[in-house]
């Protein structure tokens, strides 16, 4: 009886890398503005405001930002000699401001009429965005916008600094801000080409190379 042989061949295989360019685009997304039922925290994970002072409890920073008419923000000061004042404003994913509306308070108001607008990523090292006067809109509930149209950077933290304001007849009951909208956009990460890209990285591709 003849027995038949089988001969087994193992094929060897070994991985080997290369560097391959990838490149990426920033593609800029409209960002929605949340609303807030308290100031949260600046540094957290979710969208948070603080103020240079609140009045009281029933004046905290985030009444700016409830989408109510009927709550504002109000500071503890009773004249210009207490200006600036601000108002912070913090996002965990930077952002890029192109205008802000601010309408005024709809009690015993007093109205902005100048100051600046500052971003940075640490809470600490502002840059100036841009600066604003208010002429038009000085009565209550009245409304007015920053133009930032010329910001081209993306940051975390937005100050709103009042530098100046019109104060009522009732200026005893001190400065503040009804509401402020923000329009700003965020920004993703999309692949794109060598001919059209903002940044670059280099990768390791793996490839299977058979030996004998």
């Amino acid at each position: 009886m003849r027995t038949k042989g089988f001969a087994t061949t193992t094929k060897n295989f070994k991985l080997i890398s290369e560097q391959q360019r990838k490149y990426y685009k920033y593609q800029p997304q409209n960002w929605v503005q949340p609303t807030l039922s308290s100031n949260g925290t600046l540094g957290g994970s979710s969208f948070a405001v603080s103020a240079s002072n609140e009045y009281s409890s029933s004046y905290r920073a985030y009444k700016a930002f409830d989408g109510s008419s009927s709550t504002n923000w109000l500071a503890s000061s009773y004249s210009n000699s207490d200006l600036p004042q601000s108002l912070i404003f913090y996002n965990e994913t930077p952002i890029n401001v192109q205008s802000i509306k601010i309408t005024n308070r709809g009690t015993y108001a007093t109205y902005a009429t100048a100051g600046n607008v500052y971003g940075c990523n640490d809470n600490s090292s502002w840059e100036l965005i841009g600066t604003f006067t208010n002429t038009t809109a000085t009565t209550t509930l009245a409304n007015w916008n920053i133009d930032l149209s010329s910001n081209a950077e993306y940051y975390k933290y937005h100050k709103i600094e009042f530098t100046q304001a019109t104060w009522s007849t009732q200026a005893s009951n001190g400065f503040g801000v009804n509401e402020v909208d923000i329009t700003a956009y965020t920004r993703t990460i999309v692949n794109s080409t060598e001919a059209d890209y903002d940044f670059y990285r280099d990768v390791d591709v793996f490839k299977a190379i058979r030996s004998y």
